[in-house]
C-alpha cells in the first residue's frame, strides 16, 4: 500500500488509517449567520444547507460503512495549503476520502442531491472493498 499522509494531517484520524473511508465536511460555523460580514453570513448558511443533506434519511444507511468528520473551515485559515492539497476550493465542502487516503471525489456544491451523493458513497464504499482485497492477496 502507497503511504499517504492525509490521515496523520488531521487531528484524531491517524489511527484510523486504513479502516474506513472518510466523509469529510468542511463547515463554515453557524454563528456566522448573524455576522454582518455577507460573504460569511453567505458561508454559513451554504454550510447549513449542506449539513440538512448529509442528515437526509437515505444517507444513514452508509453511517456505519464511513467514518464521518466535521471540520470547521474556518479553524482552516491559515492552512489553505492543506485544504488546496486536498482540492477544497470553497466552503462548505464535502470531501470523500478512500481507505488508502486518496481522495476521491469532493464538492463544494449546496446544491447536491442526497440521492446523488448516496451513488457517490456506495460507489466509495465499493471501491474500499476492492481496496481490501487487494491488500489481503
Amino acid at each position: 500500500m502507497r503511504e499517504t499522509r492525509f490521515f496523520e494531517e488531521f487531528d484524531g484520524l491517524k489511527d484510523m488509517a486504513g479502516e474506513k473511508p472518510l466523509v469529510i465536511f468542511f463547515y463554515w460555523p453557524e454563528e456566522d449567520k448573524e455576522s454582518g460580514d455577507a460573504k460569511l453570513r453567505h458561508k454559513a448558511e451554504l454550510s447549513e444547507k449542506m449539513a440538512k443533506m448529509l442528515a437526509e434519511p437515505e444517507l444513514r444507511k452508509y453511517r456505519d460503512d464511513c467514518v464521518w468528520v466535521r471540520v470547521n473551515a474556518k479553524s482552516m485559515e491559515g492552512k489553505k495549503t492543506l485544504a488546496r492539497k486536498y482540492g477544497v476550493s470553497g466552503f462548505p465542502s464535502i470531501l470523500l476520502v478512500d481507505i488508502e487516503g486518496h481522495g476521491y471525489w469532493r464538492t463544494i456544491s449546496p446544491n447536491i442531491k442526497s440521492r446523488y451523493f448516496a451513488k457517490k458513497l456506495k460507489a466509495l464504499v465499493k471501491r474500499c472493498e476492492i481496496l481490501r482485497r487487494r491488500r489481503e492477496k
